[in-house]
């Protein structure tokens, strides 16, 4: 098993490359911009949300995010119209109380609504 370190300030992400894991790491860039959002603009998690709000939908849009793909993108894998992929990420963003994609994804992988090792 293979691991890469990210790190700043009181803030650690390892990425794990196992071999029960068909995708390897994570994009590094997804995850530096992960860290660079939380430990720059000092997020707090404030669990203001319900987890049964956050549709089964929406966590398939969040898992897109995570992975990096625009609106498009997203689109066209989950075979769903721009408009719709627009309409869950504004339902995400009120959800979470975030107000941006890198944040939303922080939250959910923090708060257990993602799994970034079952992207």
């Amino acid at each position: 098993m293979n691991s890469k370190n990210l790190t700043s300030g009181n803030v650690r992400i390892i990425l794990v490359d196992d071999s029960e894991f068909d995708d390897g790491f994570i994009e590094i860039k997804i995850c530096k911009s992960i860290l660079n959002n939380i430990t720059s603009t000092g997020i707090s998690f404030n669990n203001n949300y319900n987890d049964t709000s956050i549709t089964k939908r929406e966590v398939e849009v969040l898992k897109q995010l995570a992975k990096g793909l625009n609106n498009n993108e997203i689109s066209n894998e989950l075979n769903i119209s721009l408009h719709t992929t627009k309409a869950h990420i504004r339902n995400i963003f009120s959800k979470l109380s975030v107000s941006d994609r890198t944040e939303a994804v922080v939250v959910a992988i923090k708060d257990r609504i993602i799994n970034i090792l079952q992207l």
